[in-house]
């Protein structure tokens, strides 16, 4: 009986309570020990980049159940060459996975096992021990999306750097898109830094009130008049582009405090345009994916625009499909909010992403916003010499068909915005009209007329 209780505490002590897998602290020691004689292997770091929207849209025993299949799968791929591979938990949702006698790359055969095997819908109804989903919520399974950050040895570097290197190399794979492999530079270090400024002058911009509002015009194409605007947040201290700080943001979990700051700017600006007895349009307002966690999101607005007698006709929330690849509770509860309150939702980066007509079955939106990319691909005069740009005008006509309105945006030529017009195109946005520009200017914009 002593020895059974000296093993479990010993185990309790190595392992993790949860995976089984060997815990931090025991890792960084065996496998330090374990590669001292090698000079040949790849640390790779394997995160699950939507852990903490499962969390707080599903609760912790959902996400322990995500934590232990993924682990389990991650697992089965060591056990495939027991003698060169080994994992680790590392952190809450990440991985430590040592690779022997191998440098791997990106592309690697491993690496695309790895992503592979963590990919297929984790089967939630089938390992719940209890019934915690909401009532009326429908979903079955559950999709995971990982980003693979791999440090490869050059036999100067500690195994210990090795592994903070791969952890830096984690934040290029996210910026790449869900399920990338990333490995470590020595120019990533200036991100790492550059991200530290950042993060730094957030929290120095939320204490002080450094965030003020540029509004783009929208163009309704086919009346040539402004039918609304598109709010976007800026910092008063530098010019730095929301393209680096808005990732930042949603890193360090500042976005929710964000999106409520932006909220209120928009709602005093609705207010002074009205006091100043200028024309009002409808403002769309950006709602993050990682604004999920702030279940009061919807009702804050409503209470501002309550109190501000602000009618629902002036606002419009703009979220991306990312949000939408799980149905869940969180996102359901959200949009019946705003549905209720009769605000206009549109879909935006539509076509970039994971675009599925499944989506539209059950997201009641009003818009469909196609990007920039789209309109930079097939949306040329040399796209429409091969015939392409019918795919423009395809979407056009499949939006109307489901009863939505389309938005383009990125629109940076008379060309473009003739061809749209041709192809029954609802809303136009972008620098041929208009760049971003401050509230006074939005007072007194007119449309051009096109060449």
């Amino acid at each position: 009986m002593l020895i059974n209780s000296q093993r479990r505490v010993i185990y309790a002590y190595e392992y993790d309570g949860l995976t089984g897998l060997l815990n931090r602290d025991t890792a960084m020691s065996k496998f330090e020990k374990l590669l001292a004689d090698t000079k040949s292997y790849s640390v790779v770091i394997i995160d699950l980049d939507n852990f903490r929207i499962i969390n707080e849209s599903y609760g912790h025993e959902i996400g322990d159940i995500v934590l232990k299949v993924i682990s389990g799968r991650i697992r089965n791929n060591c056990q495939q060459d027991a003698m060169s591979r080994f994992v680790a938990r590392y952190s809450g949702d990440e991985f430590l996975m040592i690779v022997k006698n191998r440098k791997l790359t990106a592309d690697d055969a491993l690496v695309r096992e790895v992503l592979a095997s963590c990919n297929p819908p984790i089967p939630l109804k089938e390992l719940m021990q209890t019934e915690t989903i909401l009532p009326g919520d429908k979903i079955e399974s559950l999709v995971t999306y990982l980003g693979v950050g791999i440090a490869v040895s050059d036999g100067k570097s500690s195994f210990r750097r090795l592994v903070q290197n791969a952890v830096v190399a984690i934040n290029t794979a996210k910026k790449a898109g869900s399920n990338s492999a990333c490995v470590y530079e020595e120019a990533m270090q200036e991100d790492v830094h550059r991200n530290n400024r950042i993060r730094d002058l957030l929290l120095d911009t939320m204490k002080n009130d450094g965030f003020y509002m540029l509004y783009q015009p929208q163009i309704d194409i086919q009346k040539g008049t402004v039918s609304g605007t598109e709010a976007l947040v800026r910092l008063k201290k530098e010019r730095i582009s929301p393209g680096l700080f808005i990732p930042v943001a949603e890193k360090e979990g500042f976005i929710r405090r964000i999106g409520r700051i932006t909220t209120r700017l928009v709602i005093e600006q609705i207010v002074r345009w009205r006091e100043a007895g200028e024309p009002l349009y409808p403002v769309s307002i950006n709602y993050s994916s990682s604004q999920l966690g702030d279940a009061g999101y919807v009702d804050y607005l409503l209470q501002l625009m309550e109190k501000n007698h602000i009618p629902s006709l002036l606002i419009k929330l703009e979220f991306t499909e990312s949000m939408f690849f799980n149905n869940n509770h969180v996102t359901q509860q959200l949009l019946k909010k705003r549905q209720d309150a009769d605000i206009s939702l549109s879909l935006d980066d539509f076509g970039t992403g994971y675009s599925s007509l499944k989506y539209l079955t059950y997201i009641l939106v009003d818009y469909l916003k196609l990007d920039k990319s789209i309109i930079d691909s097939y949306l040329t005069e040399e796209a429409e010499a091969e015939g392409k740009d019918r795919f423009i005008r395809d979407i056009i006509s499949l939006a109307h068909d489901l009863g939505k309105k389309i938005v383009v945006e990125g629109v940076e030529t008379a060309w473009q915005a003739k061809r749209l017009k041709s192809f029954g195109c609802d809303i136009i946005q972008g620098y041929y009209y208009s760049c971003p520009i401050s509230p006074e200017e939005i007072a007194t914009f007119t449309v051009r007329t096109e060449d």
